[in-house]
């Protein structure tokens, strides 16, 4: 049997657009819009803001429709990534294709689909699933043990990375362990926004002490400590153009 493995090509492809997505951020951000981080976004990159506020506002009206009660917190949490994705969208999908063809485990770091998850953090959830009798039951369609070793679940992943309502479905299941993991139930909507979409950004967690140092980290878009915009902050200023757009 022929076995398929990564050519280089994939990866020179990989390297040179994560330079496009990080190493160039410094000369477009030469303007301070650090007080006003969205309007950078609005003013400079219409069209992406444009697109990430349309899907926003989807995925709020989809969750809204299904009784979701954080359809808010959800739609708002990946307001940031899918200012991203538009930029790369056809780049992103051509890797995504490539990650389909060889499923190595490498392609478990590689950030795919609209909401740029990586198949180790859909893993995740998946396994947490697992733990949980409630959200196991909840979530029957990502039900899927979290296995990472094999190559014929790493296929079926990246697959279900690729379709919209299943993202969305991880994004469900990531939102409910967070919330009751760390006590975010009755927290006001900004706080309880603020630890998701740090949590979203960062890693998933059991532990607010790990995440409150994180919440004001200036990361976005560059992936570095030293510039740029704040992830939550983002999401929080998404959250009031959601609202309007809907209402």
């Amino acid at each position: 049997m022929r076995i398929l493995t990564p050519n280089c090509n994939f990866f020179r492809r990989f390297f040179l657009i994560l330079i496009f997505l990080f190493g160039t951020s410094g000369a477009v951000f030469a303007q301070d819009y650090s007080s006003e981080p969205l309007l950078f976004f609005q003013e400079r990159r219409s069209e992406d803001y444009d697109f990430a506020l349309s899907l926003s506002k989807k995925i709020f009206t989809k969750l809204e429709e299904e009784k979701y009660p954080y359809a808010l917190e959800v739609s708002s949490v990946v307001f940031p990534e899918l200012l991203r994705y538009s930029e790369f969208r056809n780049e992103l999908e051509s890797l995504m294709n490539e990650c389909l063809a060889f499923a190595s485990e490498e392609s478990n770091g590689f950030s795919i689909g609209l909401f740029q998850m990586k198949p180790s953090f859909a893993a995740k959830v998946e396994a947490l699933l697992c733990e949980n009798p409630e959200l196991k039951g909840k979530y029957s369609s990502i039900d899927f043990g979290g296995d990472l070793s094999s190559f014929d679940s790493r296929v079926k992943r990246i697959k279900r990375l690729n379709n919209f309502d299943l993202q969305v479905e991880y994004l469900k299941a990531f939102a409910d362990y967070e919330i009751k993991a760390l006590s975010l139930e009755e927290e006001d909507f900004s706080h309880r926004l603020s630890f998701l979409a740090t949590a979203y950004n960062y890693g998933i967690q059991t532990d607010r002490n790990i995440l409150e140092p994180v919440l004001n980290w200036q990361t976005f878009p560059s992936g570095s400590r030293h510039l740029y915009f704040n992830y939550k902050d983002l999401c929080i200023l998404a959250a009031e153009e959601i609202k309007k757009a809907v209402e």
